[in-house]
Parts: C-alpha cells; sequence; structure tokens
C-alpha cells in the first residue's frame, strides 16, 4: 500500500510539474505573439498614414497649408487637421500603453517620440494641443514627449 502511494504522489509531482513547464512555455509564446501584433499594429497606422497622404493629395496639400499659412484654414480644414493630429498622437499613445506593458522596446518609443516633438513647432499642433491634446492624451505622453523624446 505504502509503494502505491508513493507511486501516486511522485505521478502526481510529476504531472504538475509537467504542467507548469507548459504554462511557462504558452506564456512566452503569448507574449510573442503579442509583442509582434503591437509591432504591427504601430506599422500599420504609420502605413495608413503614408496611405492617407498618397491617395489624397488635397490631404497633402491641406497638411502643407497648416504648416505655411495656418491662419488661412477653414474651418472645416482646420478640423480634419486637427483629426490628423488626433491620429498620429493617439497612435503614439497606443505606443506608450504597449510600452508599459512591455511589448515594445525603449528605442520604438524613443524613435516615435523623437518624430513626434517637432509637430509641436507648428502653430496648429500647438492650439490643438492646448484646446485639446492635453485633455484627451495621459501624462506618460506628456513627459516623454516635453522630455524630446526619451525613455
Amino acid at each position: 500500500m505504502e509503494t502505491f502511494t508513493f507511486a501516486a504522489e511522485l505521478i502526481s509531482t510529476i504531472s504538475i510539474i509537467v504542467s507548469l513547464i507548459y504554462l511557462a512555455f504558452s506564456i512566452r509564446e503569448n507574449t510573442r505573439s503579442m509583442r509582434r501584433s503591437a509591432g504591427r499594429e504601430l506599422l500599420r497606422d504609420m502605413n495608413d498614414l503614408s496611405r492617407y497622404f498618397i491617395q489624397n493629395p488635397d490631404l497633402t496639400e491641406l497638411y502643407l497649408k497648416s504648416i505655411e499659412n495656418p491662419q488661412d484654414l477653414s474651418s472645416a480644414e482646420r478640423f480634419r487637421i486637427e483629426r490628423l493630429i488626433n491620429f498620429v498622437f493617439t497612435s503614439f499613445q497606443s505606443a506608450l500603453d504597449y510600452h508599459k506593458d512591455k511589448l515594445i522596446h525603449n528605442e520604438a518609443v524613443n524613435t516615435y517620440a523623437q518624430a513626434i516633438h517637432p509637430l509641436f513647432d507648428q502653430p496648429v499642433v500647438a492650439e490643438w494641443w492646448e484646446t485639446e491634446g492635453i485633455f484627451t492624451l495621459g501624462r506618460d505622453f506628456r513627459e516623454i514627449v516635453f522630455k524630446k523624446g526619451s525613455i
């Protein structure tokens, strides 16, 4: 009887160890998959932005107008530019969220932040920030962008 109990306990212990190894492997594979997915999503956002400009020459002209002559923007044009700014900045906020969850690396966030920081030199972006952005984006966004892009 004692031998049977020992064998049952041994089998039970081995089963638990095998289950824990399998669980650890599954978690690691899931994390890798989530990292790839997060990276693809951010890349898709940037590709979408490029595609918008390529497919809509008027958007390119509008963007350039917002840089060169922001005072000449109509209300509708200003609204379109503000939605574009919002798209770019919320995409960066997503990158920060992924970074917090350890799904993307510092270098990716820093590169993104360095690309965004100069946008604040544009009057339309600065105005959008004061009226909308500062209230909709997180504290981590403000800290990183205004540190000129470094985590």
